[in-house]
């Protein structure tokens, strides 16, 4: 099932905080969980679902990947694996940059955003 959930695009991450960690950095990656068009609008009318500057916790959609005509939403929770938080949910991330365009053929592991992690003040 894993083989197929990948073909049609569903997020299955196989990476870890090494992969996604920039160096000399707080920034961190946000990669391509899979192959497949990237959009960053859900419609080509529509504002886009996070700008460069904007604060986003770990469920908001940042954008969408295509495959096999089933459209998949994209948010950091998505790569969370249990116990292993990638993007964990105590903290904010300001998107600092926007690597893609809408409609843009991506690959597994291609960057897609970076984000700053902001810690949520008690």
């Amino acid at each position: 099932q894993r083989e197929f959930e990948a073909s049609a695009g569903v997020p299955t991450s196989g990476f870890n905080a090494d992969t996604i960690r920039i160096d000399g950095s707080d920034e961190l990656k946000v990669l391509a969980p899979s192959t497949g068009i990237f959009y960053i609008t859900p419609s080509p009318s529509d504002p886009e679902y996070v700008s460069v500057g904007d604060l986003v916790d770990v469920r908001h959609t940042l954008g969408q990947m295509e495959a096999m005509k089933i459209f998949t939403p994209l948010s950091l929770r998505d790569f969370n694996n249990g116990d292993d938080a990638l993007y964990p949910d105590d903290q904010s991330y300001e998107v600092t940059r926007i690597n893609m365009t809408n409609g843009q053929q991506v690959n597994a592991g291609d960057l897609l955003f970076v984000v700053r992690p902001i810690p949520i003040a008690a």
